[in-house]
């Protein structure tokens, strides 16, 4: 996962790069998901940054926590409200 040392590093715009070939190789990369969701809304792209979180959304749905999805969803706010 080179991905993950690059967005550790918060080197955003190679780590989106790393992500998509990662979910390229495995669509069910949900890690690879939240980065991307990450990086983009760190770079201000909030559009991208919330179809990365509903594609991550749609692959974990059943496995998630309360605290999980009330992040989720406090985020969705935010993105919609402009934030």
């Amino acid at each position: 996962m080179v991905w993950a040392a690059t967005f550790r590093r918060g080197k955003h715009k190679p780590a989106i790069e790393e992500c998509r070939i990662a979910v390229e190789i495995d669509p069910s990369h949900a890690k690879a998901y939240n980065a991307m969701g990450v990086s983009y809304d760190a770079l201000g792209d909030h559009g991208r940054a919330v179809e990365s979180y509903r594609r991550l959304w749609l692959l974990i749905r059943g496995s998630i926590t309360f605290s999980t999805t009330w992040d989720i969803l406090t985020f969705f706010k935010q993105a919609g409200s402009g934030h």
